[in-house]
C-alpha cells in the first residue's frame, strides 16, 4: 500500500514570497493528490542551505493549501532555489528571485 500512496502523492509550490527583512520565506505548497502528505522545505541561497524543522515536517492533507516558513536570510535579487520533499521520496521545485 506504501508504493501506491507513494504514486499518488501530487503535490506543487503554488506561491511565495519573504518578509520585508528578509529572514523568512513563505512558501504555499498545494496537495491536489489523493493522499495526505508529509514533507520538509528546503530552500538553498548561494552556498547556504536552509530548512524547515526536520523534527516537526508539514504535513498537507489532500486538497489543502499549506503555507511553510523556512527562516533565511535574503536580500533583494537573490535566487532562491527551492525543494518540497515528501517523506515518500517525491519533489517539487520552484525557483523565487527576492524582489
Amino acid at each position: 500500500m506504501d508504493l501506491l500512496e507513494t504514486a499518488s502523492e501530487r503535490f506543487t509550490v503554488e506561491y511565495v514570497s519573504n518578509s520585508s527583512d528578509g529572514s523568512t520565506l513563505h512558501i504555499w505548497i498545494y496537495n491536489y493528490g489523493t493522499v495526505n502528505v508529509t514533507m520538509d522545505v528546503y530552500t538553498y541561497v548561494g552556498n547556504s542551505t536552509y530548512s524547515t524543522d526536520l523534527n516537526a515536517p508539514v504535513a498537507i492533507g489532500s486538497g489543502d493549501t499549506v503555507c511553510a516558513n523556512v527562516t533565511v536570510s535574503v536580500s533583494s535579487g537573490d535566487e532562491v532555489a527551492i525543494k518540497a520533499h515528501s517523506r515518500r521520496q517525491n519533489n517539487a521545485y520552484s525557483t523565487y528571485i527576492v524582489p
